[in-house]
């Protein structure tokens, strides 16, 4: 940045350009290039804030199976990362995916989700509901089996919104969405985002070229740029520095 200050002030007809104007104040990109990182025995970014996080891991076909298993590893640094405790950190974990068949859709969405069995039918399960023990979160994250449906991120984010009035009052929020597919409703997505946005602090992490990053811009809290985070493939995903930079944009104090 460049500040051009008034060495004396304009006197009589005289005039002096404005402090923002571009005679006295300029900018010129610089450190352009990515910051070198060691890729072996990379530590992981803890937070012990008090916060109420829940995280929600994108099963859809797309992911295929190199992508199940780097956001599965995702996941689990994550969970690594956040300190448990009553005055730290407690999270939910869920796995989302979404119905196979238009019928199924319309079941999970239109006609509400009384009567539906959310994990057979919409694809959409807790892994845990809100705890601190991140041990027994990793335990059952390591079980999981990919649902390969489609990618109902709608209801995803509602039942996200319903955890959320289990969270400890007063605490901060935080919801982590992990995708690489379009969701089956921007519409209606973008709709619960809105919903969701005024409740708790709503991140993206789009994995791919063929994630919706463009939508995801409009659905996440501001500042976009602390509150969306791209990740160009899923073995970047499975990266200890991708997940520090998830972590560190959650947790405000590290």
């Amino acid at each position: 940045m460049r500040n051009r200050q008034v060495e004396s002030p304009a006197m009589g007809r005289g005039g002096c350009p404005t402090a923002k104007s571009r005679v006295r104040l300029g900018y010129r990109q610089c450190n352009k290039h990515a910051c070198a990182a060691r890729k072996w025995n990379r530590p992981l970014t803890q937070c012990d804030k008090k916060l109420d996080v829940v995280l929600l891991l994108d099963g859809s076909g797309s992911l295929g199976a190199e992508g199940w298993l780097n956001t599965k590893k995702a996941a689990r640094m994550i969970a690594e990362s956040l300190v448990g405790g009553k005055d730290k950190v407690q999270l939910a974990v869920q796995l989302f995916s979404g119905p196979k068949t238009w019928y199924g859709y319309r079941r999970c969405v239109m006609m509400g989700t009384q009567g539906v069995h959310m994990k057979h039918e919409c694809g959409i399960e807790w892994v845990t509901h809100f705890t601190t023990n991140m041990e027994d979160v990793i335990i059952k994250m390591a079980h999981l089996q990919l649902p390969g449906a489609s990618t109902l991120t709608s209801a995803a984010l509602a039942l996200a919104e319903a955890e959320l009035q289990l969270g400890r009052p007063g605490v901060e929020k935080v919801v982590i969405v992990i995708t690489d597919g379009k969701p089956m409703s921007p519409r209606r997505t973008g709709q619960v985002a809105w919903k969701l946005r005024r409740k708790a602090r709503l991140m993206w992490v789009p994995v791919s070229k063929h994630a919706p990053w463009r939508f995801m811009k409009k659905w996440a809290s501001g500042p976009v740029r602390d509150n969306l985070l791209l990740v160009k493939d899923f073995p970047a995903l499975g990266n200890a520095s991708t997940v520090n930079r998830i972590v560190q944009r959650a947790c405000s104090s590290v």
